[in-house]
């Protein structure tokens, strides 16, 4: 059974526009969709499907979240992580308040080796990385000391 193209309220030149400025690829072909059925290049989903190299129910499900959240809700691409942080959120928030302190920490290796005397937690080097700078936004190195210029002595 073929299903009924939904309308498409956006202008040609609108989706054309988008087409043209959407940087994210996913994103891009969504609109393409959008712009294949609006000027009538495509007359039906499996039509739409073979020019975009994509399945028939994939542009299915495209087109109904454009009926019935619109062109915002069809840009709109949710991501659920089921994964564990490495890191527990109480151990998480000792860690924020630590880095916190005047002192910190001398680098990510310190910070590593703290996590695992304090709490017997081994977290890889890298993960420990993009938690600490990324996600805490925090910088752990402390600023060297400068050095004074030695004056030197001409005879």
């Amino acid at each position: 059974m073929n299903k009924a193209l939904p309308e498409i309220k956006e202008d040609i030149s609108q989706l054309g526009h988008m087409l043209k400025e959407e940087k994210d690829a996913r994103l891009k072909e969504r609109i393409h969709a959008l712009y294949l059925i609006k000027s009538k290049q495509a007359k039906n989903r499996t039509s739409v499907a073979n020019m975009l190299s994509k399945h028939r129910t994939t542009i299915g499900i495209w087109l109904n979240t454009y009926k019935n959240k619109g062109i915002t809700g069809l840009l709109t691409i949710e991501t659920h992580s089921n994964r564990k942080s490495s890191i527990p959120p109480d151990v998480l928030e000792k860690l924020k308040e630590k880095l916190e302190e005047p002192k910190g920490f001398r680098g990510y290796k310190s910070i590593q080796i703290w996590i695992s005397n304090q709490f017997g937690i081994d977290v890889p080097y890298k993960t420990l990385h993009g938690i600490v700078r990324y996600r805490l936004k925090a910088k752990p190195k402390i600023g060297r000391k400068s050095h004074i210029k030695k004056m030197s002595k001409k005879a």
